[in-house]
């Protein structure tokens, strides 16, 4: 690399303080150059989906928390600007004048939409919306999620479905440990479910769950996995495909359903909650006149070589009566204004993270990583390469950047973000949420209001 052409370290945006956004921070510290990075966030606290997507429960990848709190401290040249939210207090057109690169690391926060008859009935809700309100995201805490029916339906298969089903089978007990805010928590402990369906278009092969994830299920007090032994007949070449491609994960669910399948018979004591797994069902119809009262499915049949296997509707049907529903199919990413973004696909286009404009050219300092930049896949873990990918493309054309327009970013920031929150503001909100929850026996007792946060630290 040669000198900086300005005699100054690197200034780097990045937009989002998930773990992608920190896993950048980290491959751009490796690089050992100059650097001064300012990491922007909307909420007062940074670790995105680390703290308001994993399950409360997860006790184990909770703890990557210290590894980015690590990460934030190796260098005094990281700045944690919390509290401030791109488009309203600060324009990415203005950040992107005072730096050299941006990263933008803002992941996929929004749930697709399966765009059926009655999808917008009452008591129908996406899986983001539930899992951001069960984990005290002060934008969700007010939503409303009537659980006062026996029968809940989640729609998809992947380990966010299973944490939702989790969630709902556990006893108030179970629950009262985890990170769930105690005013969410008390409305959870009310739930009436009792009976829980995870429903999925393709089959058992296909799951999208880990076994990991599947495995916590026979932790529960109180519940049963109930399998149909029919949905577990498999193509042999199906499953000489997944032995021959060593598909490890989908063998290991397909052993661990059957399991299942073999227990179904046994009697179920009256209190005990069932959880529900169908395959080969996509749903047609939401029915019911003002709230949810059942899923009209297509049986589907599947066909395609081994190695691609689809569902197809047919027109066989089968209605599972229900009294909420929860849309667990997908997540997209959101629009930043002037940033180029792909509708359909619900990232930003970019090519190994380097962002492409409307015309198909570079855009010059802009990377992407993370979900925003691949899509919803993978698990926390994976976006480390992710990020290290975009950061190399960063190394590689570092002599070809403009530069900064402007100077002077700490400056403008401090005279004009009123009300930004700092990482050393962020841990005395999180030692005191520590604290709090050690006198309940939890991890933590969440801040769930960003008033009571800022009022905390007297900012307002």
């Amino acid at each position: 690399m040669n000198d900086h052409t300005h005699n100054s370290p690197y200034k780097i945006a990045i937009i989002g303080a998930g773990p992608s956004g920190f896993y950048v921070v980290d491959s751009l510290l490796k690089l050992n150059i100059p650097l001064e990075i300012f990491m922007f966030e909307k909420l007062p606290t940074p670790y995105g989906l680390l703290r308001g997507g994993v399950a409360p429960d997860h006790f184990k990848m909770k703890n990557l928390e210290s590894y980015f709190e690590k990460i934030a401290f190796k260098s005094q040249s990281f700045h944690f600007i919390g509290n401030c939210e791109i488009g309203k207090d600060i324009e990415i057109s203005t950040i992107r004048s005072y730096v050299d690169a941006t990263f933008i690391t803002t992941g996929a926060n929004f749930s697709r939409n399966l765009n059926i008859p009655g999808e917008n009935l009452k008591n129908s809700h996406t899986a983001a919306s539930f899992v951001a309100w069960y984990n005290g995201h002060p934008d969700f805490v007010n939503e409303s999620f009537d659980l006062s029916g026996h029968s809940a339906v989640i729609i998809g298969q992947g380990n966010v479905a299973l944490d939702i089903a989790r969630i709902l089978a556990k006893t108030p007990e179970e629950l009262s440990n985890s990170e769930i805010p105690e005013p969410i928590l008390n409305q959870l402990k009310k739930s009436k479910i009792k009976t829980i369906h995870i429903v999925g278009r393709r089959g058992p092969a296909q799951s999208k769950f880990t076994p990991n994830e599947f495995n916590e299920f026979s932790e529960l007090k109180n519940a049963k996995v109930i399998v149909n032994p029919t949905d577990l007949t498999i193509e042999k070449n199906v499953i000489e495909y997944l032995t021959n491609s060593n598909n490890k994960k989908n063998l290991k669910n397909i052993e661990l359903l059957k399991k299942c399948s073999l227990t179904s018979n046994e009697e179920i004591p009256p209190q005990t909650k069932t959880i529900n797994i169908h395959f080969h069902l996509s749903p047609l119809e939401f029915n019911g006149p003002e709230d949810i009262s059942s899923i009209e499915f297509s049986v589907n049949k599947m066909t395609g070589p081994a190695n691609d296997r689809r569902a197809v509707l047919t027109s066989k049907k089968e209605t599972i009566p229900t009294d909420i529903v929860f849309r667990s199919i997908g997540y997209l990413g959101s629009k930043i204004e002037s940033i180029p973004f792909d509708d359909k696909k619900g990232i930003i286009p970019n090519v190994l993270g380097r962002v492409i404009n409307n015309q198909g050219e570079i855009e010059k300092g802009m990377y992407v990583a993370g979900w925003i930049k691949r899509g919803p896949s993978g698990v926390i873990g994976s976006n480390k390469r992710c990020a290290s990918e975009s950061v190399t493309a960063f190394s590689e054309d570092i002599n070809k950047l403009e530069g900064p327009k402007n100077i002077g970013l700490k400056a403008f920031i401090n005279s004009t973000i009123k009300q930004k929150v700092s990482f050393n503001d962020w841990k005395k909100l999180d030692s005191h949420e520590k604290l709090e929850g050690s006198k309940k026996g939890k991890p933590r007792e969440k801040f769930i209001s960003v008033q009571n946060m800022l009022k905390f630290l007297e900012i307002i």
